[in-house]
């Protein structure tokens, strides 16, 4: 009678990442062609609990935003973002793509206008508060250095779903 051939054992399974990953990060963000680059800080959260796909939530802190413009307007970003991703790592190595929904609210406030002897004569309007919402596909290469620590770098795109300008106009003159 044959002998049957030993059964190889199952390859270990990895064990997922730490189920719940907390990070903060620099943020250099291009929110509009008449305004600098921002610079800001990122604060987020992701849950993964169902490797290799996680999902999360992320803050950025940003300084108001000046426009270059004869008149003085100040928006302030609030931006918001969920996203849901899929992880493929080897060992200290990860590679994240990530498809998220940012809610970005802005908070404009005309703080200066010139007068007639400038050349305008505009009515500062009342501040308003307005929502702007981008799907964001991003790219995420991320190095472990520790358990609880890991350096990364992402890069991506936020691709507007209502796009609006801010108008200011001169009343017109009866």
């Amino acid at each position: 009678k044959p002998i049957p051939a030993p059964v190889p054992p199952e390859a270990p399974v990895r064990p997922p990442d730490r189920l719940w990953r907390l990070w903060l990060g620099y943020a250099a963000e291009d929110f509009a062609s008449q305004v600098t680059w921002q610079h800001c800080l990122a604060l987020g959260a992701s849950w993964h609990g169902l490797h290799p796909l996680y999902g999360g939530i992320r803050l950025v802190l940003s300084p108001p935003l000046s426009p270059n413009a004869p008149i003085a307007v100040r928006v302030q970003r609030y931006p918001i973002e969920a996203a849901l991703g899929y992880r493929y790592r080897v060992g200290k190595f990860a590679i994240d793509g990530e498809l998220g929904l940012s809610v970005d609210l802005l908070r404009n406030r005309t703080v200066g206008a010139g007068g007639p002897e400038g050349g305008f004569n505009v009515t500062a309007e009342p501040a308003q508060t307005r929502v702007l919402l981008a799907l964001e596909p991003r790219l995420r290469g991320e190095l472990r250095i520790w358990p609880f620590l890991g350096a990364f770098v992402d890069l991506g795109a936020g691709i507007l779903l209502n796009p609006f300008s801010y108008l200011s106009q001169q009343p017109v003159s009866k």
